[in-house]
């Protein structure tokens, strides 16, 4: 699978590697929804809502709720 075409169809479960690799490749990465985006911080990943900065480390069962902005 191309990195573009991770987390694009329902089922797909992207892995902690494949999330760390989208975002240093540059991709936009979402949790949830497109208002929840994902970032890297020391070897964590969290997510922050933008209608309210609410931020939260995500856990590991929900790498699979993750997808790439636009694939």
């Amino acid at each position: 699978t191309s990195i573009l075409n991770m987390g694009s169809y329902k089922g797909f479960k992207m892995s902690y590697n494949e999330i760390i690799q989208a975002l240093e490749n540059g991709f936009k990465v979402h949790w949830i929804n497109s208002a929840y985006k994902v970032f890297l911080d020391n070897g964590k990943l969290y997510c922050i809502y933008e209608y309210n900065s609410y931020m939260t480390a995500l856990a590991e069962a929900e790498y699979e709720d993750c997808f790439i902005e636009g694939a």
